[in-house]
């Protein structure tokens, strides 16, 4: 969709929350960050290290799913 992604420290969005920690509040202190000219992003190096770990885990749990959803059709019908 032509979206940039960057990501922003934690420690530096702490910041611009003005009040509770609520989802509203993160997002206006995100959109608040963002629009500041000296505003640090962190380099996204190790972004798509951390799916990679996670996808076979998931993958095997899908796999596991799949098979009991079969087994249980296939003990409906009696086979």
């Amino acid at each position: 969709m032509g979206h940039t992604v960057r990501l922003m420290p934690a420690v530096y969005m702490k910041a611009y929350v003005k009040r509770n920690k609520t989802d509203t509040a993160d997002a206006e202190a995100i959109c608040e960050a963002v629009t500041r000219p000296t505003m640090r992003f962190v380099a996204a190096t190790g972004v798509g290290s951390s799916h990679r770990i996670e996808s076979p885990r998931l993958a095997n749990e899908e796999r596991i799913q799949s098979i009991d959803a079969l087994r249980g059709h296939m003990a409906e019908l009696g086979l």
